[in-house]
Parts: structure tokens; sequence; C-alpha cells
């Protein structure tokens, strides 16, 4: 409220002084005309040029007034813009240092990082059991029956899961690798642990008489 004071009275006071510049030139163009009229009387034959001094001097106090009107209004103008100005030139600034303010804030607040190790040091699910016929081997043993054929198939589980495989299938051969024999083989037993090997034993009585070998599938 304090701040409103002075431009209020600064307004008032330049209305005050063209109204009374107006005036004067009122009284003045009034002057004028009285003294033009008794110049008619004393002057009847100049009755036409005082008529046309009449309309300029007419048309000269419309256009001073109507100079002095628009003069008022862009001094009042001036002066409330100026009364205006200074409040918003105020919001300005408070509004750019606020967001002055914030931008530093923005610039300056520590970032979330990434946990890297949870997406590099993530486990791999494991492996499968997986099967490796390590060896087949057989021995030919004399007994009561007749020579009986042992036959030890040995397999290694390479994965990281345990299991084991589903069957074996047994061939025997003579010596020109032709099929005498064949027969299935399940796989029992217990499971065979990653990384660990597993001895898997089977025998046949009386085996053929050209029998000279044995080969060995394994089913995973």
């Amino acid at each position: 409220m304090m701040a409103s004071l002075p431009a209020d009275q600064e307004i008032d006071q330049a209305i005050e002084r063209l109204q009374k510049k107006m005036q004067a030139v009122s009284a003045n163009l009034d002057r004028g005309r009285n003294h033009k009229k008794s110049s008619q009387k004393r002057v009847k034959g100049k009755s036409q040029q005082g008529k046309n001094k009449s309309s300029l001097n007419r048309l000269l106090k419309y256009l001073l007034i109507f100079i002095l009107l628009g003069a008022t209004s862009f001094v009042i103008a001036q002066i409330a813009k100026g009364y205006i100005k200074s409040p918003e030139n105020a919001d300005s600034t408070e509004t750019a240092e606020t967001k002055q303010n914030d931008l530093s804030n923005e610039v300056h607040s520590p970032q979330p990082i990434a946990d890297i190790s949870q997406t590099t040091n993530k486990t791999p699910p494991p492996t499968p059991a997986k099967f490796s016929m390590q060896a087949a081997n057989y021995n030919i043993v004399e007994s009561e029956l007749g020579p009986v054929l042992d036959i030890t198939i040995t397999v290694a589980n390479i994965g990281e899961e345990a299991g084991r495989p589903k069957l074996f299938e047994i061939e025997l051969v003579d010596d020109a690798n032709k099929q005498l024999m064949k027969w299935p083989m399940a796989a029992s037993g217990a499971s065979i642990s990653p990384q660990q090997e597993m001895v898997y034993k089977t025998r046949l009585i009386e085996p053929p008489a050209d029998f000279k070998n044995i080969r060995v599938t394994m089913k995973k």
C-alpha cells in the first residue's frame, strides 16, 4: 500500500496540470473570439473574413483539446505502466531464481546407480545330467556251468544334476564284426551324482563259440 501512494499522487498532479493548461487555452480562445466579435461590429465590410477566422479558431481549439487529451492519456498510461511493472519485475526475478535453484538441485541430485553385480554375477541354471561312456570291457570266466561272459560298463555323469542313463544295447560280434547276439540291459540302481562314475555289470552263460568282441550302445 505504501508503494502505491507516490504513483497515485503523481497521476493526480499530472491530470491537474493538464486541466489547467486546457483551461488556459480555452480562456485564450474565448478572449480571441470576443475580440473578433467586437472587431466585426466595428468593421462591417470584413464580416466574411471574421467568419473564416472563427471557423479556423474553432478547428484549432478542437485540435489542441484533442492533442492535450492524447498527451494526458499517454502520461497516465506511462505512469501506470511504471507502477505495475515494478512488482512484475520482482515476481519475474523471484521466478527466475526459483527455476535456477530447481535446475541446480536437479543437476547435483545423486542419480541411482544400477546394481551391476546382480546382472553380471547372475548364476546360470544348472546343466542337466549328461552321460559319457568311459569304457566297456568283458571277461570270460570258467564255471561249473561252463564259460561265463562277464561285461562291465563304466559311465560318467558330466552334467550338473544327478541322473542315470535309460538302458544299454549289448552286441556280440565275430572276427568279421558281424553281429551274433544282441540284447537290451536296463540301467537300474542309484542315480549318478554330477562329476561321478558308475559301473554297470551283466553276464552271459555260454556265449557263442565264434564270439570275439562286444559292442555297447548307451541310450541316454
